[in-house]
């Protein structure tokens, strides 16, 4: 995945805005996190390479990373953003830094998130991308159980989510 061992270390040694703006979203999740922060802190800070495979911490990670980068870059002279855009987990991100979403919120749905998508890695469930408009998509699989279309992300693709033997079922009918 995109997270890594010691992702945020050098930012956060350095730039006091990124330390405080990535303290307050790791806090914030920690709250949610069976680890606490030190989960956070031991994959984002000190680079514990047997935690970056976990969905449980490397979403809300790399939620800390994007939210304290994107406080960062705003106190940039003659950087200022004028809009905050993201995708997936991003959009979480971005709508935390334009204030349309509190921290404490916004950490809450991020490690829902991730303990989401830790269950569908633990073998329980599945999820595939299909390069198909998800209305098709829907009239494709519609006889087939226990199947949702969890993202039309546009009229190109989307992506189906449930039990793995109904979303392998499911692609034999796309």
């Amino acid at each position: 995945g995109a997270a890594y061992p010691g992702m945020a270390k050098s930012l956060y040694e350095k730039v006091s805005v990124f330390k405080t703006a990535f303290d307050e979203c790791a806090d914030a999740c920690a709250t949610y996190l069976e680890t606490g922060r030190k989960g956070l802190d031991e994959l984002a800070l000190s680079g514990n390479d047997t935690l970056s495979d976990s969905q449980e911490l490397s979403q809300p990670a790399l939620f800390c990373l994007q939210v304290a980068l994107a406080k960062t870059m705003v106190m940039l002279p003659d950087k200022k953003p004028v809009a905050v855009a993201g995708h997936s987990r991003g959009e979480i991100a971005a709508m935390c830094v334009a204030g349309g979403l509190l921290v404490r919120d916004a950490a809450k749905l991020v490690c829902g998130r991730g303990a989401a998508m830790a269950s569908l890695s633990s073998g329980v469930g599945a999820m595939a991308a299909v390069r198909a408009d998800g209305r098709k998509v829907t009239e494709l699989i519609g006889k087939v159980e226990d199947v949702t279309i969890a993202a039309d992300n546009s009229g190109l693709g989307c992506t189906l989510s449930g039990p793995i033997a109904a979303v392998d079922a499911a692609l034999s009918q796309c």
